[in-house]
């Protein structure tokens, strides 16, 4: 189960307008936006934005705590191989 989706380090950027609010969230090596989000909650907005950037860690660590149960012959939590599953299929 392979994430598919953007490889490497995100970060956001943030942009203020007078009506609204826009977190762009982007790959630092390929120097390119890979999603945004607007919204009128500025606080809202950027949670969002946070949580979207972390996903790739995230599910990375899902996958390492994963391996490390099977490694110690561990049975691994209750819908923790349903959640990388459906984090990575498309």
């Amino acid at each position: 189960m392979e994430f598919k989706g953007t490889k490497g380090e995100l970060e956001l950027i943030k942009i203020d307008f007078a009506d609204y609010f826009q977190v762009s969230i982007c790959s630092k090596e390929e120097n390119k936006v890979v999603a945004q989000i607007f919204g009128y909650d500025k606080q809202e907005a950027k949670a969002n934005a946070l949580l979207f950037s972390k996903a790739p860690k995230l599910l990375a660590m899902l996958n390492s705590c994963k391996l490390a149960f099977e490694q110690i012959g561990m049975q691994t939590p209750i819908g923790l191989t349903e959640l990388i599953k459906e984090a990575t299929e498309i």
